[in-house]
């Protein structure tokens, strides 16, 4: 399983695909704050999310304190920016190649 990284405005966090799932990895880093285009969705998932413990609130930001599988990269990225963000293309390898395009060449 290759693992995938995603770094921006002072969080980073790693993920896996495994069984149709985008797996955000344990130690994963969350910002706090939320962009005004934060789909509500996405805002009450967040909030399910703190109130379980699973994303835990470590002053600076949120940690993720277990993995956790995501319907899709998009949804990992968003829950990790705090804003609508397109996961295959934010998602990268170990050497700076995008999800979409790993995904490409295994097709």
């Amino acid at each position: 399983m290759d693992k995938f990284y995603l770094k921006t405005l002072n969080v980073s966090a790693e993920g896996i695909l495994s069984d149709g799932k985008f797996i955000v990895l344990k130690g994963s880093k969350a910002r706090k704050e939320l962009a005004p285009s934060f789909p509500k969705t996405q805002i009450e998932k967040r909030e399910v999310l703190i109130s379980s413990g699973v994303l835990a609130d470590d002053g600076k930001c949120f940690v993720f304190s277990e993995n956790y599988p995501c319907n899709s990269p998009s949804e990992a990225s968003n829950l990790i920016t705090g804003t609508s963000s397109n996961g295959p293309m934010c998602w990268k390898d170990s050497f700076g190649k995008t999800l979409k395009s790993c995904l490409r060449t295994q097709l």
